[in-house]
């Protein structure tokens, strides 16, 4: 058994050397084939890529990450990140070293570094140490990047699995770590080699392009690719030295490819001044370590130049510039690109000397044809801002200016008005329309309007505070100012600013700039003309073409739509027109909106009342006092329009408006209201426009009223004859009061009542009673048969009162003349507007007709209008209606009466006898009928009443025939007996005053 462990044991330690040899060979044949993959790459991101890929083959790496150490200033950049195969932006700020790098780069040797459960829990709360992925690494493996003995940089593999790195694995990143380290070298080793071509290549690019003779602006331009393509500089410049004022003129400056403005500035404050006086290279490694870090920054960002490289410029022995190269990043430059750079200067410098010889000739001659070109190109040019664009641009051609503004006088004003400014940084030029006073000019009336050119320069002692402000706010160093002469009369000025540096304007330049402003003076003149002209003819084309439209129109919307569209094109949001009505005296007494637009055609949303008094607005008022003209309120913030009015229109968001009454002979007929949503200036030629739009308008509106009037009385009177026939055809009260109410009914009235009116003695009516209605559903209340005592009902005495009239109340809710019962009763019936329509024939009131709406209900004029002719029409039918019905009710009565006695005649028994008188209450309803003799007293008064005839016979709880009672126990009185001659009537017994209890139980027992 002992040989068998024995032999067992070796078996295992074969195994396991078998093992380990077969996985050695494995990681050997990854590394060899890593070896061969990276030797032969020159691009750093795919070298550690493919790192990364044979790294995972080997050991746990979900990370692998990579930075390279420079010794000089002891700091690091990361240029290679991954994570969970993801690749991160690389790092080229350079960074502190970290405790634990810095150890590894002093020790020259691998660490290892295999996180507790709890020390990795700790560490993930240090969230500003993770990169990569939201989560920190459980086991990390270093490595150092050796180039012989000195360390270039530190490899790191890096696993979310605790334990993950023991010695196998820091012997095999050592290994991985020598072969990135000898490809890198040879990378980097080529890249010496290609920049060094590249250097060659490009310094005769230069050599080839300073001999081709160009201005120097071109030259300097072309210079600079060629560097910025070698040498990658975050800014550029190149600056020529003024002796005469010990000046450096910083002609080229260019910062992230950006070109910036040529400007001056004194030899002593830049770092431009020390290579100039020292006349030697300047190298600074990192400004931020002098005693003034921001000593470079003249131009460009705000952010801190770390590397400036500056070199002399050179012609024999004269200094004539310098020229330099910035960089953001520290250390970017050293030596090599020092001696680079003060190569290509010395290959430059007698180019640039020769390129401003170049530009000198080349100013000249350009001053001697610009006065010839400018006339022939201008002469041909109509559109006024055109003109002075290219008069401007001609004016800083040819006198080397930065600037070039041209403005115009108003002499009522006493300012001067800016038609255009060029300038090429496009938030320092004046807008258009910009006024200066008088105060701005102080050479105005000694020189300018004299013809004579004056200049400005910021340096001058005797400068006004208001002057020398302009002067600084625009940093001119320099300002020539150019009368403009039409007819010896003055009418603007040319100014052109010099911004680089103080200048003394020679003669010629004086002569040359003097002979153009007096030429544009003669083209602006006749540009203007020829665009009054085109301006008139303008005008009158929109007119007539918005005229023609006006005649079209078929409704107010269109009307205004079309009234109102070289204002939407003008960038107007909205457009209303109001209508005015007017009293019975002519006097305007309130306004009405009817349309409201946006330039779509679509409805405009409106706040504030669509109608309102026109004597609580004191707007309404001005526009009623101001017949002539239209009111312009260009801001209406800062308006003196009164508050209500104000605040009614910022609300709907508008802040500048034009009003434009329509007025025909001296009545106006509306006002038309134009509206934009920020602040607008109303030109002369937009206000000539509306002038003549609201003329047009007013005669348009004034027709289209007069035939709506004319097509309204016609509808009126197709209603009311329509109306008329359907009364005439009416055979019962019903159909009148249906035809009658039929106005009301097609604006919605819901329900109708007709009550026939009763008079007292004086005439006035005194009870109404209901006999017809109508309503547009069954669930509707109505008053049918009802009878009212009008006294008792206040809101009867409006229209007793006023008899012609129709009472209109459009809510019951609100109207003053509605008391507390009728307003409870109307809520109880679903009513909200009712038309009470008194109806009188001659001096007989006749009948009342109640409309009534479920809703609030507004009456108009041609309410009013159709309700008082159908008063009068169905006054007369309903009248006619009713004598006719009494008539017939009289014939009735008489034929009953004329029945009666016949009977009465033919009777030959007292049962006979009262069955015959009492036929006519039998026949509507009574149930029972009795005859009493009266048997009288000695002195002649009913003593006793004897029953003689009853019906119908048989009824029940009758007393016999022939039974006797006292006559007081007739109705429990003798009341009955003083008025022989009259019946006694009672509706309900019940209820009758005048019959005792007694009574009362006795006729109760015989039902």
């Amino acid at each position: 058994m002992e040989g068998i462990a024995n032999h067992m044991v070796v078996a295992l330690q074969n195994a396991r050397l078998f093992e380990a040899t077969q996985q050695r060979a494995q990681e050997t044949a990854i590394i060899n084939e890593l070896a061969r993959e990276i030797s032969g790459e020159l691009d750093q991101d795919k070298l550690f890529a493919k790192v990364y890929k044979q790294l995972a083959r080997l050991m746990p790496a979900e990370a692998f990450v990579v930075w390279f150490y420079d010794e000089a200033s002891h700091t690091v950049t990361r240029p290679g990140l991954y994570d969970l195969g993801e690749q991160y932006p690389a790092r080229s700020d350079p960074a502190p070293l970290s405790p634990r790098l810095e150890s590894i780069v002093e020790s020259n040797r691998p660490f290892i570094l295999n996180r507790t459960r709890s020390d990795w829990e700790a560490e993930c709360q240090r969230t500003a140490n993770i990169f990569g992925s939201s989560k920190p690494s459980a086991s990390l493996l270093f490595a150092p990047l050796r180039f012989g003995n000195r360390v270039r940089g530190i490899i790191s593999a890096q696993s979310y699995a605790f334990d993950a790195y023991g010695e196998p694995q820091e012997a095999l990143l050592v290994s991985i770590a020598n072969q990135m380290a000898a490809a890198l070298e040879n990378a980097q080793l080529f890249q010496g080699t290609q920049q060094a071509a590249d250097r060659f290549a490009t310094l005769n690019r230069i050599a080839r392009a300073v001999t081709t003779p160009a201005s120097f602006d071109e030259m300097a331009r072309e210079i600079y690719r060629e560097i910025a393509e070698l040498l990658k500089p975050d800014a550029f410049l190149m600056a020529l030295y003024v002796p005469e004022t010990d000046e450096l003129d910083f002609r080229l400056s260019i910062d992230r490819g950006v070109e910036y403005l040529p400007e001056r500035a004194p030899l002593r404050e830049t770092l431009s001044g020390r290579v100039i006086t020292g006349d030697a290279a300047l190298l600074i490694p990192d400004l931020s370590s002098t005693e003034n870090p921001n000593e470079g920054v003249t131009f460009g960002s705000e952010m801190q130049v770390r590397t400036w490289l500056g070199v002399p410029l050179r012609s024999g022995e004269k200094r004539i510039g310098v020229m330099a190269i910035e960089s953001y990043t520290p250390n970017q430059y050293g030596e090599t690109e020092s001696r680079l750079l003060q190569t290509i200067a010395d290959q430059i410098g007698v180019a640039v000397e020769r390129a401003q010889l170049f530009d000198e000739s080349e100013r000249r001659l350009r001053q001697v044809t610009i006065l010839h070109d400018s006339m022939q190109t201008l002469a041909q040019q109509v559109d006024l801002d055109a003109l002075l664009q290219q008069l401007t641009s001609q004016f800083a051609s040819a006198l080397d200016v930065d600037t070039v503004a041209v403005t115009e006088w108003d002499a009522a004003a006493r300012a001067m008005t800016t038609l255009y400014d060029h300038d090429p940084e496009p938030t320092a030029d004046a807008p258009k329309e910009t006024r200066f006073t008088a105060e701005h000019y102080p050479g105005l009336q000694d020189n300018l309007m004299q013809g004579k050119a004056e200049t400005l320069q910021r340096s001058d002692p005797h400068l006004s505070s208001a002057l020398r402000q302009d002067l600084e706010r625009g940093r001119w160093q320099t300002v020539l100012r150019l009368p403009l002469l039409r007819q010896n009369q003055f009418v603007g000025a040319i100014e052109l600013g010099d911004r680089r540096a103080e200048r003394q304007f020679t003669p010629d330049e004086i002569r040359l700039a003097s002979s153009l402003a007096n030429q544009a003076s003669v083209l602006l003149e006749n540009v203007k003309l020829f665009q009054e002209t085109q301006t008139a003819l303008n005008e009158t084309e929109i007119l007539y073409r918005t005229g023609s439209h006006l005649n079209q129109v078929d409704s107010l919307q269109e009307l205004v739509r079309v009234a109102a569209q070289p204002a939407f094109e003008r960038g107007a949001g909205s457009a209303q027109l109001l209508l005015l009505e007017y009293d019975a005296h002519g006097v305007a007494a309130a306004g009405h909106l009817v349309v409201s637009l946006l330039p779509s055609g679509q409805e405009a949303p409106t706040i504030g009342p669509l109608r309102f008094p026109v004597q609580e607005y004191p707007l309404a008022r001005v526009l009623l006092s101001n017949l002539d003209d239209l009111i312009w309120v260009e801001n209406i913030d800062t308006s003196t329009l009164d508050q209500e009015t104000r605040k009614i229109l910022l609300t709907a968001g508008t802040h500048s408006i034009v009003f434009m009454p329509l007025r025909v002979e001296q009545r106006i007929l509306g006002v038309v209201t134009i509206g934009w949503g920020e602040p607008h200036t109303f030109a002369e030629q937009e206000q000539r426009i509306y002038r003549g739009l609201a003329s047009q308008m007013a005669l348009v509106l004034n027709n289209r009223l007069l035939l709506e009037q004319t097509q309204a009385a016609l509808a009126e009177s197709q209603a009311l004859y329509q109306t008329g026939a359907q009364l005439n055809a009416a055979t019962t009260l019903s159909e009148a009061m249906r035809a009658a109410s039929e106005i009301g009914i097609e604006s919605g009235a819901d329900r109708a009542t007709l009550m026939l009116l009763a008079s007292d003695a004086r005439g006035r009516p005194e009870w109404g009673t209901v006999v017809a209605t109508w309503a547009s559903r069954t669930d509707l209340p109505t008053m049918d048969n009802m009878r009212f005592n009008l006294n008792e009902v206040p809101l009867s005495n409006h229209w007793i009162e006023n008899p012609d009239e129709p009472v209109l109340i459009a809510d019951i809710e609100v109207d003053p003349r509605v008391d507390e019962n009728a307003r409870a009763l109307y809520r109880y019936s679903q009513v909200r507007a009712t038309a009470l329509l008194p109806m009188r024939a001659g001096a007989r009131w006749v009948a009342l007709h109640i409309l009534s709406w479920p809703e609030p209900h507004t009456f108009s004029d041609r309410d009013a209008r159709l309700y008082r002719a159908v008063m009068a029409q169905a006054a007369t039918v309903l009248d006619n209606r009713q004598l006719f019905d009494q008539t017939q009710e009289a014939l009735a009565e008489t034929q009953t009466l004329y029945e009666v006695g016949t009977r009465l005649n033919a009777a030959a028994t007292l049962q006979e006898a009262l069955e015959a008188a009492a036929g006519p209450a039998i026949v509507m309803g009574a149930a029972t009928a009795s005859l009493l003799r009266v048997h009288l007293d000695e002195q002649g008064e009913p003593h006793e009443l004897e029953l003689v005839a009853l019906w119908p016979r048989e009824a029940s709880h009758a007393s016999a025939i022939g039974s006797r009672f006292p006559a007081e126990n007739l109705l429990g009185d003798r009341s009955w007996m003083e008025q022989a001659n009259e019946p006694y009537v009672f509706d309900d017994i019940e209820t009758a005053p005048n019959i005792s209890a007694v009574a009362k139980a006795v006729y109760a027992r015989r039902g």
